[in-house]
């Protein structure tokens, strides 16, 4: 237990005024949201009107310093959850010769790729990966053997994806998800 920590772990403003003065100023936010303060105004009945709440408190309930009572916000629910980085993932297996091969193709109109994810899976070779043309040694980007990866999560590729094995069967695996856009 802190120094000075009063029983029960309850801490008044002033204990917390002591400790820290960003703890302090937290204080004042949460006694300000939850206790009426001298400029409140105390009603007849014992409700306690407190500024910035539209409707006053019936009655000051009884509660912990951990309680927090929020207004009401009008308006409908709003979603925050990002609806783009969420989507069904496709695993492909690849095997990879000397040519180069077209493994996905742009995303059809009306959907937008969320997720991609290359990995060569072959102890032995390169693979190199080319966006929007045939890819070969000369214009790929290397990808290390023995699990090299590349991620796209934040600005993902839109464009078709081409490979090349640095030798015949070479292997590896593509990961990609697609989401449909809403207009």
């Amino acid at each position: 237990m802190p120094m000075n920590a009063p029983e029960n772990n309850i801490y008044t403003g002033a204990h917390l005024r002591r400790m820290a003065p960003a703890r302090a100023a937290l204080e004042r936010i949460f006694d300000n949201a939850i206790y009426p303060q001298a400029d409140d105004a105390l009603i007849a009945d014992g409700s306690v009107s407190i500024p910035g709440i539209p409707a006053p408190l019936t009655q000051a309930p009884e509660m912990s310093r951990r309680t927090v009572i929020l207004p009401d916000v009008p308006g409908p629910p709003q979603s925050v959850r990002e609806e783009l980085k969420y989507g069904s993932f496709s695993n492909i297996p690849l095997l990879i010769g000397v040519a180069s091969l077209r493994i996905l193709l742009k995303p059809p109109q009306g959907t937008r790729r969320v997720y991609l994810l290359l990995v060569n899976t072959s102890p032995l070779n390169l693979i190199y990966v080319a966006f929007g043309q045939a890819a070969s040694v000369l214009n790929g980007v290397p990808l290390m053997l023995n699990f090299g990866f590349w991620e796209f999560d934040a600005v993902v590729p839109q464009d078709d994806v081409y490979i090349i094995g640095g030798a015949a069967a070479t292997t590896g695996v593509l990961v990609y998800s697609n989401k449909a856009i809403r207009s």
